[in-house]
């Protein structure tokens, strides 16, 4: 694909969980997200406007039955990257603040849609981790809403065992365009 795909002022870069238990080694999910985030970086430099969303726990949530204890709220785990710019951002949304808010996909924080909204976007450029679960949600939530949605996938952090052909394939199905950043003008 050349690059022909640009974010105009209508577009929104929407940061899934960079926090340093799904980018860090040493964080819960053992993921290594260091070229993501360089990448990340890259497109939040270009991106007109920038959202993150974070995971924020309870140190008893429910979802640590499924995925073991991650993000607990005010922990190092559950900090941004350090190496993530946070220079443009401009909403951070906690999702999975409630003991049983069991919340992977961006989109079921009821601020979101309406600030995107509100904000006049059209297009959104879906980054962070892990796939195949909360990007990848919340990249399919945003395509049945109406969004242009793209996932960019050297953007994001991908869990072990994903047959990533399979799941790309899933994500085009709902509407998703699955791409990498080379194919976005970034010049």
């Amino acid at each position: 694909m050349a690059k022909s795909i640009r974010m105009h002022p209508d577009s929104a870069l929407i940061r899934v969980e960079p926090q340093i238990d799904f980018t860090r080694p040493e964080g819960a999910f053992h993921l290594d997200g260091e070229a993501a985030i360089a990448v990340i970086n890259r497109l939040t430099k270009k991106s007109p406007d920038v959202y993150d969303s974070y995971d924020w726990h309870d140190r008893d949530h429910d979802s640590f039955k499924r995925f073991g204890i991650h993000c607990v709220a005010e922990s190092e785990g559950a900090q941004p990257d350090p190496d993530l710019d946070r220079s443009k951002v401009r909403a951070i949304l906690m999702k999975g603040v409630d003991i049983h808010d069991d919340i992977y996909d961006s989109f079921d924080i009821p601020l979101l849609e309406p600030i995107l909204r509100a904000r006049g976007k059209k297009t959104l450029f879906i980054v962070g981790s892990a796939v195949p679960i909360c990007p990848s949600l919340t990249a399919m939530s945003g395509a049945r809403l109406g969004f242009e949605t793209y996932l960019v996938l050297d953007a994001c952090c991908i869990m072990p065992d994903t047959d990533i052909a399979k799941h790309i394939a899933e994500l085009e199905n709902a509407g998703v365009k699955v791409i990498n950043s080379k194919d976005i003008d970034l010049d």
